[in-house]
């Protein structure tokens, strides 16, 4: 691998000259936006941590099941039990279901909406259950927004089936299901910020043609089976994910899954501390290519040696099913901060460039 040109140089002020005022109102605030960055993500430590927020206190009102089939039965006039607080189904006004507390009882699912193109947002809702139903189920609905919610003990937590394409499954707690999230023939779906741990199978399960969709920044961490569980699958997309202390792989992508990108992952403790993830697809990639070297995937039993002090270990990752990971990653990824994370170090740069620039004009 090439070494990259890390040469730098440097010079300070000697003898007791004082500072132009410029100069001392600048380092102190290259200071303090220096401080600021720590708010950011530590990507050098090694303790695992959540990646999706824990939903905020909710005050829930109880509601019996919700079963909508088709756009007319989001019409709450009409269909008065349908959860439906508001909107109208356009892009700009989605139909609203949230702040319910709905325990599936022998239902078939806690929120069931079918059948549908309307554009609507499932929010900040607690689903559980026995353990034998869906606590939310989509099925041929597209367009549809599922956000902040908490589903747990049931068979699926949040469940796309047939045709449910082109929806975002984003802030959820999926915990203590026999799955977290499932899809089943359902393509060009956005999963962003996920908590789908200490489920009975899968944190994610993408069962029988579920392709070309998008999984960054979902914790699937202390499930009894796989963090993520490809099955015929393929043309998605997985990065700054992470995957800790899953019983078995963190990842099994399970013949003829193809086409998949799997990078800037973080794998700990998965497989009992054996080889962490399991790919007997078809052309799927685990690291990025450029120059001077791709981006990999953190892998725990795997952080050195890195002689040429890159940040990519200096031998590949092998993988069960004979694929490598070129470009293994030292120290593990987080996910990308949200921008409330980042807007001090923002205001403090801003501030340095306005203050800096007023100085200069004085005479």
């Amino acid at each position: 691998m090439a070494d990259l040109d890390r040469g730098a140089s440097g010079s300070g002020w000697h003898g007791k000259k004082k500072l132009p005022r410029t100069i001392t109102v600048t380092l102190i605030l290259a200071i303090l936006f220096t401080a600021s960055l720590s708010l950011l993500p530590n990507p050098s430590s090694d303790i695992p941590r959540e990646t999706a927020p824990i939903p905020a206190r909710i005050v829930y009102a109880s509601h019996s099941n919700i079963s909508i089939n088709g756009n007319a039965q989001f019409n709450h006039t009409n269909f008065p039990n349908n959860g439906v607080v508001s909107g109208n189904g356009s892009a700009s006004n989605p139909y609203i279901i949230e702040g319910w507390d709905i325990n599936v009882g022998v239902a078939t699912a806690g929120i069931n909406v079918q059948n549908t193109n309307a554009h609507f947002v499932i929010r900040d809702c607690y689903v559980h259950g026995d353990g034998s139903h869906w606590d939310i189920h989509m099925l041929s609905a597209i367009n549809g927004i599922v956000s902040n919610n908490t589903c747990s003990n049931n068979w699926f937590g949040i469940s796309l089936d047939t045709a449910s394409n082109n929806n975002t499954i984003n802030n959820n707690n999926c915990s203590n299901n026999d799955d977290g999230i499932y899809l089943k023939e359902s393509s060009n779906n956005t999963l962003s910020n996920n908590n789908c741990s200490s489920n009975k199978w899968a944190g994610i399960e993408l069962y029988s043609w579920c392709n070309n969709s998008v999984f960054s920044n979902n914790n699937c961490s202390s499930n009894d089976w796989y963090g993520i569980d490809f099955f015929r699958s393929s043309n998605n997309v997985l990065f700054c994910n992470t995957f800790w202390n899953n019983v078995r792989h963190g990842i099994r992508l399970y013949s003829p899954s193809s086409n998949n990108k799997i990078w800037n992952n973080s794998f700990s403790g998965n497989n009992g501390g054996g080889v962490q993830a399991y790919d007997t697809g078809t052309n799927n990639r685990w690291n990025t290519s450029g120059t001077p070297h791709g981006y990999g995937n953190y892998w725990s039993t795997l952080t050195g040696p890195d002689n040429n002090f890159d940040g990519i270990v200096d031998w590949s990752y092998n993988l069960t099913g004979g694929v490598k990971d070129y470009y293994p990653l030292t120290t593990p990824t987080w996910p990308i901060p949200e921008f409330s994370e980042i807007i001090i170090p923002m205001v403090g740069l801003m501030l340095i460039a306005l203050i800096v620039g007023r100085t200069r004009k004085k005479p």
